[in-house]
């Protein structure tokens, strides 16, 4: 390559201008490249000028980026990709690939009746050769339910790109399928090319930086919008204070992402935490002052007593909440990332609870309204008048039978009031 003047990182190699730069030292070892080296898509100077000084910002950006990471910096990453954005980053490779080859033809093809090229460059019958035996691959690993590992390292670059620029986590299975899917516009883009080849006149698509970025709220702002609506119409203060403390819990656990960027893996890291977490944690004095996650960490660690079943589903109720809600108001939410995974009860909701003593028991049958009272409308005060036929008087026996100190009696049956201990 060739280093032209006026600007650092601008270079030509034979008429094309490439942006061309070294990895700063501090994040050399780490940095998933050895250069920054790629072409500017022009043959102009003055044009390649313009270029290069955005793509080199770009550049810094993305060193900039993976400093962060290094010094700890908490960049939020995707779990996983809804459909439509992984289609969309397909989009963006199958611009890309008929962009390379417009390139190519720029260059031109060797005729065996011109005289040899300055540098070496394929002829016409080598470059279609190449492709279709690239394409055949590409159709027989589809065909297959295959993904060639060629693709499998190509994710990562096609997300590092300005105009997708995710970062995604490690563990997602979108990895596979967003491979998969470079793989398939690979073979759209073989079709387009191929009739290029025939002479006719296929346009490369025109795509935005923003093609892939997601137009919908950061969770944390639909949150608000959320919590302000259902205070107006029917919470009470502490039904939204609790609400409000528990998805702030999921963004903690799982990252303030776009709604579309939300996925079941998010749904389950918070079940995780849930099923590992006591009851009252925040007054365990071993965990009250972790984050959550990590406070469920430790408390699985030194043998805390979880809480229980029921208590696990009605907190997962109050995100599923959230998530109904976001369906109903916005465009392209993925499906509720918690449906589906409330926990299975391995016993009856009254066998969780502790029975009532026999003092109790005494206490609450030997009420007026079971062993006689005044009257229907003075329950409560003893007389000689009983109530069996009344319906206050089953409302009281099953209001009897669903409460308690610890909520629900546990008991084979109900004592009838007029065998009260």
């Amino acid at each position: 390559m060739e280093k032209m003047p006026n600007h650092p990182r601008l270079y030509r190699r034979d008429a094309t201008y490439y942006h061309r730069a070294a990895i700063p030292k501090d994040i050399k070892r780490s940095y998933p490249k050895t250069e920054e080296t790629f072409s500017l898509k022009t043959k102009e100077y003055s044009e390649a000028l313009k270029r290069v000084r955005v793509a080199a910002a770009d550049v810094d950006r993305r060193f900039d980026a993976h400093r962060r990471r290094l010094t700890g910096e908490t960049l939020s990453t995707t779990n996983e990709l809804p459909n439509a954005q992984i289609k969309r980053i397909g989009e963006v490779y199958y611009a890309f690939l008929l962009e390379e080859d417009e390139e190519t033809r720029l260059e031109g093809f060797f005729d065996k009746d011109e005289p040899l090229p300055p540098s070496p460059i394929p002829s016409f019958e080598e470059f279609t050769s190449d492709a279709a035996l690239v394409d055949k691959g590409n159709r027989y690993n589809i065909a297959r339910g295959k993904v060639d590992d060629f693709y499998l390292e190509e994710v990562e670059e096609v997300l590092s790109w300005t105009n997708v620029d995710i970062r995604l986590d490690p563990a997602s299975l979108s990895w596979t399928k967003v491979a998969r899917e470079l793989q398939a516009a690979s073979i759209k883009a073989a079709d387009a090319i191929r009739l290029r080849n025939q002479g006719d006149v296929v346009d490369t698509p025109v795509t935005s930086n923003s093609v892939v970025q997601s137009s919908a709220p950061q969770l944390s702002e639909a949150l608000e919008e959320w919590a302000s609506e259902k205070a107006r119409s029917s919470w009470v203060k502490k039904t939204e204070d609790e609400h409000r403390t528990w998805m702030a819990h999921f963004i903690s656990i799982s990252g303030d992402k776009p709604l579309t960027n939300y996925g079941k893996a998010d749904g389950r890291a918070f079940k995780q935490v849930l099923l590992h977490l006591p009851a009252n944690w925040s007054k365990h004095s071993a965990i009250k002052n972790l984050p959550i996650k990590e406070a469920a960490e430790l408390a699985k660690a030194i043998g805390l007593t979880p809480m229980s079943e029921s208590n696990c589903n009605k907190l997962i109720g109050f995100v599923s909440a959230f998530w109904t809600w976001a369906d109903d108001n916005y465009d392209a939410v993925p499906a509720n990332p918690l449906r589906g995974l409330k926990v299975k009860r391995s016993k009856q909701a009254r066998e969780e609870r502790d029975p009532f003593t026999k003092k109790e028991l005494k206490a609450i049958f030997m009420a007026p309204i079971y062993t006689g009272c005044v009257s229907v409308r003075n329950w409560k005060k003893p007389g000689g008048l009983m109530l069996e036929t009344s319906g206050i008087y089953y409302r009281h026996v099953y209001d009897s039978y669903t409460s308690g100190s610890e909520g629900v009696y546990a008991g084979s049956s109900v004592l009838h009031p007029c065998h009260s201990p």
